[in-house]
């Protein structure tokens, strides 16, 4: 589930991507570098690694069809 940081942006994590879109981490990385050396495609905002630090992706730069399955959590339901 997508999660909103406290400056409105959302983000997914890395075990909410893999295996289900990616087929392991590995590949989800070598993603992450080849867009960051393009300049645009799907953005890093931290970088996973230590105790407390987990790998954050910008939920707006992902496929729309990943954003789709995914589910916006600023798109409310019903609010009834």
């Amino acid at each position: 589930m997508p999660q909103i940081l406290s400056n409105n942006q959302v983000v997914v994590m890395q075990h909410e991507l893999v295996p289900e879109f990616w087929s392991n981490y590995d590949s989800l990385k070598r993603k992450l570098s080849n867009d960051a050396k393009k300049g645009f495609g799907i953005e890093r905002l931290q970088r996973g690694g230590g105790k407390d630090n987990k790998l954050l992706i910008n939920f707006d730069t992902l496929p729309k069809r990943i954003q789709q399955q995914l589910g916006d959590p600023r798109k409310t339901k019903h609010p009834l």
